[in-house]
């Protein structure tokens, strides 16, 4: 039995491991290092109505391809769970292996990445399961130059799998190419949209990569009731409770339209698929209009409109600077949401926890109890009250020479030349000047 990694990418009918199939596998296998050896690939006829093979015909081949080894890939537990349920329907109880998900990891290999879909952390990726499974591949391979992920091997080959006849059926690859996904009213908006900035610290690791397929789904314009049904029920799969699912969509959609709103793009049809999106996934629709009603209005005007010199008599200590992280605690839903804008119209960035390099908090109370204030209490982090940050937020401060050199005209000019979406006025946006900078070769 060799050992290493299995590279599985599928393709399904939705989410439901219950009510959907898969109809597209490939496995790219690796040694413990991360070095690719076989590829594997078929589509599957889960309803006998294509000249395709079921799934039960290739369990015994598949099943020998995946003994001894971890299961990866991007979204490894989707795969690994539509698999399950379906060695299940062959009347084979697949056992538990070890997985590792390339999406969570990327965490931990690419900390600076806004998004994790798998083109983001690998940019050769192709089109359907066979290119995923080998980007995949390649990415995992990158990952293991260290020693973290290293012992997984050995616990997977300690596991037993039974053994299966196998069938005389072969696997039956794709004729036609798989096309593109379509692209949502909401997609140009979420390409940039940092989503690790709308997690909390005390969440479990895979909230990440769930966060992640939440912005897939809504990338792709497919938020329809069984979609959410089968995100809460992989929620739930991957040790997410009904309050952790219920933060993270707070935390989302907000954010996306905060992101609409900076960057003037609140169009009729994006402000009616965002709300589309807060009923979709159980968030307030109110707290969403009220931040798409201040488009265009006096926040805009207040913290929009560029950099300001510090008064003669300033009061509030270090200025913010643009790209700080701001955090905040408690207060009323209506003027957080109110300040949380209009942090982001003065291009600082909003995160829903408290870390080392967050500039301030922003609460009530001097000393807050709540885990975001004894979180910056530890770190020694500043407090300010709702008034002292709406000063701070009118008063940012250039992150250096490199964001000053050039002019705000050109860097809006380019990005609406490269897909970027950007108001006719108004701060633009930190990753469409970080885009602009890498773009330019910039420092």
């Amino acid at each position: 039995m060799e050992v290493g990694f299995a590279v599985v990418s599928v393709r399904t009918t939705g989410l439901s491991v219950d009510s959907d199939r898969i109809i597209e596998i490939a496995v790219v296998t690796t040694d413990p290092r991360g070095r690719p050896g076989s590829e594997w690939t078929t589509v599957l006829d889960p309803d006998l109505s294509a000249d395709a093979p079921r799934f039960p015909d290739l369990a015994g081949e598949l099943s020998r391809l995946l003994a001894g080894r971890v299961i990866a890939g991007h979204q490894a537990a989707i795969g690994q769970r539509f698999l399950a349920a379906e060695f299940r329907r062959a009347q084979v109880e697949m056992p538990a292996v070890p997985i590792l998900c390339t999406c969570d990891a990327s965490r931990i290999h690419l900390p600076g990445l806004a998004r994790r879909r798998l083109r983001d952390c690998y940019p050769a990726v192709g089109a359907g399961p066979l290119a995923e499974a080998r980007a995949a591949a390649g990415l995992l391979r990158s990952f293991l130059a260290g020693p973290v992920h290293r012992q997984l091997p050995a616990l997977a080959a300690a596991v037993r799998w039974p053994d299966i006849p196998s069938s005389r059926v072969k696997p039956r690859r794709r004729v036609i190419a798989t096309e593109p996904a379509a692209r949502g009213v909401l997609a140009a908006l979420l390409d940039d949209l940092p989503l690790g900035d709308t997690l909390s610290s005390d969440l479990p690791v895979t909230a990440g990569s769930y966060l992640e397929l939440v912005a897939q789904v809504t990338e792709d314009g497919a938020l329809g009731e069984h979609t959410v049904e089968g995100l809460a029920e992989h929620g739930r799969a991957v040790g997410l409770s009904r309050d952790d699912l219920a933060e993270l969509h707070r935390g989302f959609v907000p954010a996306l339209a905060r992101a609409a709103v900076v960057a003037g793009a609140t169009t009729g049809p994006v402000q009616q698929a965002l709300v589309a999106a807060a009923e979709a996934l159980g968030v307030p629709t109110g707290g969403v209009k009220a931040i798409l009603a201040e488009a265009g209005g006096d926040l805009s005007t207040t913290f929009g409109g560029g950099f300001r010199p510090l008064p003669h008599d300033w009061a509030y200590g270090e200025p913010l600077r643009a790209g700080q992280a701001v955090a905040f605690t408690g207060g009323e839903p209506y003027r957080r949401s109110r300040l949380e804008l209009a942090a982001e119209l003065a291009g600082l960035r909003v995160v829903n926890s408290v870390a080392a390099r967050t500039a301030v908090l922003v609460s009530g109370h001097s000393r807050p109890r709540s885990t975001k204030g004894l979180a910056a209490q530890r770190a020694g982090i500043r407090i300010v009250t709702p008034k002292v940050f709406e000063q701070l937020a009118a008063h940012v401060q250039p992150a250096g020479p490199a964001r000053t050199a050039v002019p705000a005209a050109t860097v809006r000019a380019w990005a609406n030349a490269h897909g970027h979406i950007v108001g006719p006025r108004g701060r633009l946006p930190r990753h469409v000047h970080e885009a602009f900078r890498a773009a330019h070769g910039r420092e």
